[in-house]
């Protein structure tokens, strides 16, 4: 900080520092995901029930393979109903006061919204 004579009289000095004002670019980050909350329970009963894991004929004999068809299907199934999609996330960094306490009753808070959401009647 530096204190300068502006000369305009004998009380007033101009007060002056420097402030760096650029920040940091966030680094996106490609991140995959589903859209959960769009999955059709009914739908995803009926495609397991007719898939190759409700078939007992078509079992294999061995336990690899049998895990191997499990893994196949149980992922084969969310593929077909909700694709993932792949978007670009840029991480924000976050304030210096909003530490663990707060971010503990912001998780608190929305879990409380969701429940009171799911239990409230749909307005009229």
């Amino acid at each position: 900080m530096t204190v300068a004579d502006v000369g305009l009289s004998d009380h007033l000095y101009l007060l002056r520092w420097e402030v760096r004002t650029t920040r940091d670019a966030a680094t996106p980050v490609s991140v995959c995901s589903r859209q959960w909350c769009r999955l059709d329970l009914e739908q995803f009963r009926s495609a397991l029930s007719t898939s190759r894991l409700c078939l007992p004929s078509s079992w294999p004999v061995d336990i690899d393979e049998m895990a191997g068809i499990y893994d196949d299907e149980i992922n084969a199934v969310p593929d077909r109903l909700l694709p993932v999609r792949r978007f670009t996330r840029r991480s924000r960094p976050s304030d210096p006061w909003f530490d663990k306490e707060c971010r503990d009753a912001k998780r608190l808070t929305r879990r409380l919204e969701r429940a009171y959401a799911a239990a409230s009647p749909p307005p009229l």
